[in-house]
């Protein structure tokens, strides 16, 4: 499956608020420290993955403020479009603060956060969230393309295996193994 990202957008993720086109084209990042390359690169693990690009599910979405505190009342999405083999497919997450005002009172009490989830434009829950995306590619192989780092990590018949999902196993391996028994491990 040719998959490929045709829009990227951040809003008030980890601070940014940024959109990347990459018009059809192969395209590089790059740029000083600080600069927001790490950030593009979360977002984007974090719309598949419910991971930042290191792995990490504890890591804070939320722009901070010069106090170092988290802001609150500001949603914070990212959304991408991408091609699937020539099939478009618009994905779109959401954190963002529930406040609840209890009777009788006057201000609303913080009580925690939520995640909403749409796919091709249609609000959906996060097991058909996460079903869109299972039907792109299996979760730890999307883990292994956003983070190559973690291919590395694998044993070598757990990377082989990847390396055969990815581009089709063209030939019978323990066959293989059988006729060059020097190569079995």
């Amino acid at each position: 499956m040719e998959v490929k990202i045709m829009e990227l957008h951040l809003n008030n993720f980890k601070g940014q608020t940024f959109s990347f086109k990459p018009d059809k084209k192969n395209q590089v990042i790059y740029g000083d420290n600080g600069t927001g390359k790490t950030t593009l690169y979360d977002a984007f693990a974090w719309l598949l993955t419910d991971k930042d690009s290191q792995g990490k599910a504890d890591f804070e979405i939320k722009s901070i403020e010069s106090n170092g505190e988290a802001s609150h009342g500001v949603e914070h999405s990212v959304s991408a479009v991408l091609f699937l083999d020539n099939n478009k497919l618009s994905l779109q997450k959401t954190y963002k603060e529930k406040w609840v005002k209890k009777k009788g009172s006057l201000n609303s009490i913080f009580t925690g956060n939520t995640t909403l989830y749409s796919v091709n434009d249609l609000p959906v829950s996060k097991k058909d969230y996460l079903e869109e995306i299972s039907s792109i590619a299996a979760p730890a192989t999307i883990n292994n393309l956003i983070n190559p780092e973690n291919f590395n990590k694998q044993n070598w018949r757990d990377r082989r295996n990847i390396i055969f999902e990815l581009t089709g196993d063209t030939f019978d391996i323990n066959e293989f193994a059988t006729n060059n028994p020097e190569l079995a491990g």
